[in-house]
């Protein structure tokens, strides 16, 4: 369902989930990666609220969602961090004031962009229970991680670009710096492997059984897995979309290019008669000189300036031969027409 907060000045608008049966619930606020609030981010939702969670997922890019890996990779480093965490921070609020939640514990969760987001929410608040992070996209400076008191459970595939090993390591080296005791722990994948990193304040033993909130780890390992396959068939799919689109943008410039080639050829053809007829222009065909217009029995007649040679427009011989019937020129012309 719809749910909105304020924070600061703002109301940020976003998706809550709930389970059916009532009761007072602990909660999770879902932090989305660079696509935005979309339908995935919804469907995710959903499925925490059937694990018996209240879930919800600040819209923070207030509406907007995105496709390409440009507009998403534009957007995420184009985002106001800080504005960001306070929305985070201010939902805590939010889902205590809701009589599903009330005086139960509340985490913090996020993917991608949403999983750095969550670690800046975590060292600015201490609101939250329990943080869990998904192969962060934004790494906080080890200061900024100092703060952090909640435990947390942070999942990194050993093969992401993203979240490249190096940055790992470095994570875990921060962890050790400011003491916080944390216990390593596998997760076998089929074609992939992955590494999960937990802190706690006091270490488990391999053979204690299996509480509840580990089942609900478990659960959320498997979540995570399938948001993996969904992200990568999406960006399979966004692929595909975006060659057909880039082939299509490609004909259309083709295309374009032909017609103002065309449009350049016709100009320049144009402008070349132009030119000839400009510079023919009252000239003497003869030797070039240059033609005075001048009246003979009221007719206009051009004479050139240098030979003196005398030149007739179209239909003016016949004016002329009109005119001097009793000369030469008018009999030549009666008896050869």
């Amino acid at each position: 369902m719809h749910a909105a907060h304020r924070s600061d000045k703002e109301v940020v608008d976003g998706f809550l989930s709930r389970p059916s049966a009532g009761g007072e619930r602990p909660a999770i606020v879902l932090v989305h990666g660079y696509r935005g609030l979309d339908d995935g981010q919804r469907a995710v939702t959903r499925r925490f609220a059937q694990e018996g969670f209240v879930c919800l997922s600040p819209d923070l890019f207030h509406g907007k969602t995105y496709n390409t890996l440009e507009d998403c990779a534009l957007k995420k480093t184009s985002l106001d961090i800080p504005c960001a965490v306070n929305n985070i921070v201010d939902s805590v609020s939010y889902l205590r004031k809701l009589p599903r939640v009330g005086r139960k514990k509340v985490a913090v969760l996020g993917f991608c962009m949403g999983g750095g987001l969550a670690l800046y929410a975590l060292a600015q608040s201490k609101a939250f229970a329990a943080g869990v992070i998904y192969y962060q996209s934004l790494f906080p400076d080890p200061e900024d991680l100092k703060t952090i008191s909640s435990p947390l459970l942070c999942h990194y595939g050993t093969d992401d670009a993203g979240t490249t090993k190096s940055e790992i390591d470095m994570f875990r080296h921060t962890l050790d710096q400011y003491k916080k005791k944390y216990q390593p722990k596998s997760m076998k994948v089929p074609a992939t492997r992955f590494s999960t990193i937990q802190t706690a304040s006091t270490p488990q033993t391999a053979k204690q059984p299996k509480s509840r909130l580990q089942k609900r780890q478990s659960g959320l390992e498997k979540l995570w897995l399938e948001r993996a396959i969904h992200r990568r068939r999406r960006i399979s799919m966004a692929n595909k979309w975006d060659e057909r689109k880039k082939a299509k943008e490609d004909e259309y410039f083709v295309k374009k290019e032909r017609e103002l080639l065309a449009n350049m050829k016709a100009k320049q053809e144009s402008e070349a008669r132009e030119a000839a007829k400009t510079a023919s222009y009252m000239k003497c065909p003869k030797c070039g000189g240059a033609l005075k217009e001048r009246s003979f029995q009221k007719i206009a007649i051009n004479q050139c300036t240098a030979c003196d040679g005398i030149w007739l427009d179209a239909g003016e011989l016949e004016q002329v031969a009109e005119k001097e019937n009793a000369s030469w020129l008018g009999k030549f012309w009666q008896k050869n027409n």
